[in-house]
């Protein structure tokens, strides 16, 4: 009985490294996530549009010429796209360079957004208000609602450029790829938007 007592059970130590990294750990979650979220933010817009070609057959529909600088203010989008291509090509072959390019495309997100601003401005002053007429209505829905997903991209690309400055926190590959992903996203859609609004 003593000797049974006395006997000592060795249990198998967990090791440290041997533990997944939760960061670098099935990305293909983060992707589905992301294209559901994508997914659920197309099927918004579509039916706006949808609404909106619905009510331009209406008799009060008056379109009102669009700020000349919308367009030019479409193209910030654009190359921020190829700035983050560079964020993911930074974190396989220099990932001290990251911050660098994020930071570049936060840039760009906080100007696209002080365009709107300003477009919005110009019609302000010109008295062209959210109730002015159908059209302007739609115009404030479809800019407002896609300033707001620009606006969480910027507070995205914001906590990806903070993490960036540290190795231990350093975004990774797969992180910056959604990031990516989902700024293109905004910037096909932005143009697609402005594309209805002039054409449609």
């Amino acid at each position: 009985m003593k000797a049974y007592i006395s006997q000592t059970v060795a249990f198998p130590e967990a090791r440290v490294d041997s533990l997944p990294d939760i960061r670098e750990s099935n990305p293909l979650v983060g992707r589905l996530f992301l294209w559901s979220l994508l997914g659920t933010i197309g099927m918004l817009f579509m039916a706006m549009v949808s609404a909106y070609l619905v009510r331009r057959s209406g008799s009060d529909w008056q379109p009102i010429t669009l700020p000349r600088f919308l367009g030019w203010n479409a193209l910030l989008l654009i190359p921020g796209t190829f700035v983050l291509s560079r964020a993911k090509s930074a974190a396989q072959e220099n990932p001290g360079a990251i911050f660098i390019w994020i930071g570049m495309a936060t840039l760009l997100g906080i100007l696209f957004l002080a365009g709107q601003i300003y477009c919005w401005e110009i019609w302000l002053k010109q008295s062209i208000g959210v109730a002015t007429n159908p059209y302007s209505s739609f115009f404030y829905l479809f800019s407002g609602m896609h300033a707001l997903h620009v606006g969480a991209g910027i507070v995205w690309l914001l906590i990806l450029f903070w993490r960036s400055h540290s190795p231990e926190s350093r975004p990774s590959y797969h992180a910056i790829c959604c990031a990516a992903d989902y700024w293109l996203f905004l910037a096909l859609l932005w143009l697609g938007l402005i594309g209805v609004l002039y054409f449609a």
